[in-house]
């Protein structure tokens, strides 16, 4: 704090009630101006400068900070800004993410709604997060301000799309796939990714 560093909190909720004073702003003055705040050390306190430059930034998933167990006040004390893969990726980049979305259904014959069903863990990020990944291994480097305008030009979708269906497809609940199999609605014969045969495991209990 004294230091007018930013420092960078994730995974520290045992330590906010020491920094009580400090995330209040309850700041104090010495005869010199400069303030202070008390931090608290178990049963000890102790005066910390802060400088008019110190920032503090506090990380928390999404879910945790809209439970019941985080209070509103501590929420009230910061500016909040959301952070996701679907807003980090460039706009046009971003424009693609239902697209893709509705190509990965209709290759595995699912509703855009019932991924999670077969995908373990997907969630809105799943998409964006892919995207991301499989845009900067075509373009081998990063989107940034610098880049982005080339690297949005020469995006090959059908590429993509093709190591999409290849990414996910390790990814499958195998119990799942066979049920799309049995009711026609997964063709294996016209994923351009699976190969010729579609392998399945048939067990005979013995008498």
């Amino acid at each position: 704090m004294e230091g007018g560093k930013t420092a960078v909190m994730y995974n520290l909720e045992n330590i906010h009630e020491s920094l009580y004073d400090m995330l209040n702003q309850r700041y104090q003055k010495r005869p010199s101006g400069q303030p202070y705040c008390r931090v608290a050390l178990g049963s000890e306190s102790r005066d910390c400068y802060v400088s008019e430059n110190f920032k503090l930034v506090v990380i928390v998933m999404k879910s945790v900070a809209y439970s019941p167990e985080m209070p509103i006040a501590f929420l009230n004390r910061f500016e909040k800004q959301l952070i996701s893969y679907e807003s980090s990726l460039q706009p046009k980049v971003r424009a693609h993410i239902q697209e893709m979305r509705d190509k990965l259904s209709q290759a595995f014959g699912m509703r855009g709604g019932q991924l999670s069903d077969l995908f373990p863990g997907f969630c809105d990020d799943t998409i964006p997060s892919a995207l991301c990944i499989l845009a900067e291994e075509q373009h081998d480097e990063k989107y940034d301000e610098q880049k982005v305008g080339k690297n949005e030009e020469t995006l090959n979708l059908t590429d993509i799309e093709l190591k999409m269906l290849e990414l996910f497809r390790p990814m499958c609940r195998p119990e799942k796939l066979i049920e799309l199999a049995i009711q026609k609605k997964y063709r294996p014969n016209d994923d351009p990714t699976q190969p010729e045969h579609f392998p399945t495991l048939v067990l005979f209990k013995k008498k």
